[in-house]
């Protein structure tokens, strides 16, 4: 039982690592707009949710237009 709880303990830091390290900006080529935009977008607490849902609508999107 001890050990499963070494194991869980180690799990969550090891999770609050990957957390952290994927908050931190990443290097972005184009204009300097766009990488204002990509940092404002990685910094938010749901940055990665965030750029998700601006794809998917983006390829919704397209879709539509396709099919119009």
């Amino acid at each position: 039982m001890l050990r499963m709880w070494d194991d869980f303990r180690e799990m969550r830091v090891l999770r609050m690592q990957d957390s952290e390290s994927s908050r931190k900006p990443q290097a972005a080529s184009g204009t300097s707009e766009a990488r204002v935009w990509w940092h404002a977008l990685v910094e938010l607490r749901g940055g990665r949710v965030a750029i998700s849902l601006i794809v998917v609508l983006a390829i919704v999107f397209a879709f539509y237009l396709t099919l119009k």
